[in-house]
């Protein structure tokens, strides 16, 4: 996986100084470029390999199956799954661009004991994607879908501080933020995955979803 950041940020204060007491402001601007891709190879096994000679502790039982020596595993003979390794590669493949601006203003106010900060951030985000396209079954179309979104928000905030004798500080925040996922989560393909009614109690039936693969080799063992 690559990526890449580049960020510019001016900020502008005035009677700010610790010591300074009145009337203050602060100001700035952010923008803020993120570039995310990620090709790897996936290698996937066919269930039955032998990897007796990589076990060891064989009487532990928790957690749940065998240890394995994964730095000593034979992976030379295992049977290598072609179909299954094509399509985890062309899943894992995806394409993130992200363009970020914000800008701030604060105003200060400070007494001898006391100091209040009131001011509003405004977030503007847009971002592009190129995801693998998947069918029903999950399995990839060959086609890349384009995910295109962004938002603007502005976020308000209020603080108030006073100093009590004897190191006592009175601290009271209000302020709005913006919860956002990860990039990569917007740009990895999803696949589902629902278990059989037959494997479960009856009228349940399971489902998953996972978003992306991780670059690892995998193995199933019967």
């Amino acid at each position: 996986m690559a990526d890449g950041i580049t960020n510019v940020r001016l900020d502008y204060t005035r009677n700010l100084s610790p010591d300074f007491h009145g009337f203050g402001f602060a100001s700035g601007f952010e923008w803020r470029s993120l570039n995310a891709n990620n090709s790897s190879d996936q290698l996937w096994y066919k269930p039955g390999g032998n990897a007796a000679s990589s076990m060891f502790i064989p009487d532990m039982q928790n957690p749940n199956g065998p240890f394995f020596d994964l730095e000593n595993f034979p992976w030379n003979k295992q049977t290598l799954d072609s179909v299954k390794s094509k399509n985890y590669t062309e899943l894992a493949y995806f394409r993130y661009r992200e363009q970020l601006f914000d800008g701030y203003v604060s105003l200060h106010y400070k007494w001898r004991n006391s100091q209040i900060i009131a001011g509003v951030r405004a977030d503007s985000v847009n971002f592009n994607a190129l995801t693998p396209g998947i069918d029903s079954s999950s399995n990839p179309t060959g086609k890349l879908e384009k995910n295109n979104g962004g938002y603007i928000n502005p976020l308000p905030s209020v603080t108030f501080v006073h100093e009590f004798p004897k190191n006592l500080i009175l601290h009271a925040v209000y302020n709005q933020s913006v919860g956002r996922p990860q990039p990569t989560d917007l740009a990895q393909a999803a696949q589902y995955s629902c278990g059989s009614s037959q494997d479960t109690q009856t009228a349940t039936v399971n489902c998953s979803i996972v978003s992306g693969q991780s670059n690892r080799d995998a193995l199933q063992i019967a």
